[in-house]
């Protein structure tokens, strides 16, 4: 069995060569200009990664047990980083969404370097373009930007293809991608899944084949695998950025999800109306847990209170507290970041 200390070195390996390969090729830089050259850049950074952390794979794919592993999310829970403004929110958000905040959650640190890699390398070319709309363009790369932004083509049509909301989507397909090379580097089994989209009534997502970890994508390879998702034609479905599930070695489903974090960039919006539908999404995962382990054990000895936890992770205001120090780095940007907060 993997120690736990040891089992988050791992982890932390995995995505310090994710990010070193991510801004070795950019390859988010060359989205929209040379959209043509991203399958074969993915293809190298893929390479790349395998080679530097050949045998990554089999050390963290050592057996630890489900309450072992439970055990070692709570503890990293309890230690978040949080900075000051997560604790206590007075930016953007902070009316109406204080409690996802501030919740504590594990890898936070993990999260803010794969947003701070989307935040720096991501689509230059789209933020030079202001003052072109979308529906300037020509329909070719009207659909790409369709795929990018995850969001059907009438939502995005009219707007400024150099705007805060749109380049802040196309950020966000950028942090994706970098969690999704991580799990594939895993055997799927990264403790940290991304674009995870479950059914309009809450069925669990779709796999490649079942009882594997591996979550099916339907979207386009050189463009945006996660859009559309399998579910994408059920009204009422959700595709939550990240889940941390109860065990990596299981798929995720409504009885292995531990948390979700929900990741808003600048300039992307905040709605009641999504927390609404993660809110009812935990209330039947409590009710699967309860069926599948009874209402006192879910395997961590505490029994189970909620289906699991909610975080909204804004960025950069929620970024993980440097070691030794009492307010966040502001080489991100934290702190101008947050004279603009709304």
């Amino acid at each position: 069995m993997l120690p736990l200390i040891g089992l988050g070195m791992v982890l932390v390996r995995a995505f310090t060569a994710a990010l070193t390969v991510y801004e070795l090729y950019s390859y988010g830089s060359n989205l929209y200009e040379g959209q043509a050259n991203y399958r074969q850049e993915l293809e190298k950074a893929k390479s790349e990664i395998k080679k530097t952390i050949h045998n990554l794979e089999k050390e963290f794919n050592s057996h630890l047990l489900y309450a072992s592993e439970i055990a070692y999310l709570e503890k990293l829970r309890k230690d978040d980083p949080q900075n000051t403004e997560t604790r206590q929110p007075r930016q953007r958000g902070h009316q109406g969404f204080k409690k996802q905040i501030s919740e504590r959650i594990p890898f936070r640190k993990i999260i803010s370097e794969v947003c701070d890699k989307a935040n720096t390398n991501s689509f230059p070319q789209l933020k030079k373009k202001k003052g072109v709309k979308v529906s300037d363009l020509p329909k070719a790369r009207q659909k790409i930007l369709e795929s990018w932004a995850g969001l059907i083509l009438s939502e995005i049509v009219n707007e400024d293809i150099g705007s805060e909301f749109l380049v802040a989507r196309l950020k966000q397909l950028a942090a994706s991608i970098i969690f999704e090379f991580v799990d594939e580097i895993l055997g799927w089994k990264a403790p940290l899944k991304t674009e995870v989209c479950f059914g309009a009534k809450f069925e669990d997502p779709q796999l490649v084949l079942p009882g594997n970890p591996k979550l099916k994508r339907t979207g386009a390879f050189d463009l945006n695998p996660f859009y559309p998702s399998p579910y994408n034609n059920q009204r009422g479905s959700i595709s939550a950025d990240l889940i941390i599930p109860e065990s990596r070695l299981e798929p995720i489903s409504k009885t292995n999800l531990f948390a979700i974090v929900e990741i808003k960039f600048q300039g992307d919006s905040i709605k009641k109306a999504q927390f609404s539908k993660y809110d009812d999404l935990l209330k039947e995962c409590k009710v699967a847990k309860e069926g599948k382990y009874g209402k006192k054990n879910n395997h961590s000895g505490k029994g189970i209170k909620e289906g699991g936890y909610l975080s909204l992770f804004r960025y950069p205001e929620d970024i993980a507290l440097e070691e030794g120090k009492g307010k966040p780095n502001e080489q991100t940007g934290t702190k101008k970041a947050g004279n603009r907060g709304k």
